[in-house]
Parts: structure tokens; C-alpha cells; sequence
């Protein structure tokens, strides 16, 4: 989670997940709770969410981390202010064939699927 709660409400609203997983550097219970509240006004029940604590700065070693914490998981979402744990979770997103979800500067959501950055034009 960035700055922001709106993008990971627009992801739950949109695709109804229901686990979501949060990995952040830094205490984010506050924007857990607002993100809970924002999706119940909505009408939505919120997923279960889990925050995992990243300390590592070692790319390799966030890489291979997360690489095996979302094996299960259909999609990553990027969003965050930590560029270093952003380009972690692309990367093992991009290994292990996961779709991508990001935001433009104007809020609009995109999907990409992984394939996409490995295959050869």
C-alpha cells in the first residue's frame, strides 16, 4: 500500500479476492483498517488480509522471499512508495507468470499479464 488506500480498494472492488496479502516495510495497520472500512461502505465484505513485513534491502534475497509466498496467488498489485520492494515483487511476479496490476497516473487500472515483458518482439 502506498500513500493511498484507493488503489487496493479499487482491486478488491473490482476482482472480490479473497485473500490479500500487503508487503510493506513499514506499520500499515492504520490504512489496513481504513481499507476494511472503505470496502464495507462499499458494500463489499472485505478480504482477508495479511501484512508481511519486508527488513531485507538484498534484492536476491526479496526476490526468492516472495517468490515463494505467492505461489498461490493470481495477481500482484503494485503500489507502493518503496521502489526497491516494488521491482522485487515484479520480478518474482514476472518469474512465476503472474499478472501484473498497476495504476497511470490518472487512477485508470491496468492488467498485464507477465508474459508480456518476456516475450520477444
Amino acid at each position: 500500500i502506498g500513500e493511498s488506500v484507493e488503489y487496493a480498494a479499487t482491486v478488491v472492488r473490482k476482482y472480490r479476492p479473497q485473500f490479500l496479502i500487503i508487503y510493506s516495510r513499514s506499520d500499515v495497520s492504520d490504512k489496513v483498517r481504513e481499507l476494511r472500512r472503505r470496502v464495507r461502505s462499499q458494500g463489499i465484505w472485505p478480504p482477508t488480509i495479511e501484512v508481511r513485513r519486508v527488513e531485507s534491502r538484498a534484492m536476491n534475497m526479496l526476490v526468492e522471499r516472495i517468490s515463494e509466498e505467492i505461489l498461490t496467488i493470481d495477481a500482484i498489485c503494485l503500489d507502493s512508495d518503496d521502489g526497491l520492494l516494488s521491482s522485487a515483487l515484479a520480478i518474482a511476479a514476472i518469474r512465476l507468470n503472474k499478472n501484473i496490476i498497476t495504476f497511470d497516473a490518472e487512477g485508470k487500472m491496468y492488467e498485464i499479464s507477465a508474459r508480456k515483458f518476456v516475450e520477444k518482439s
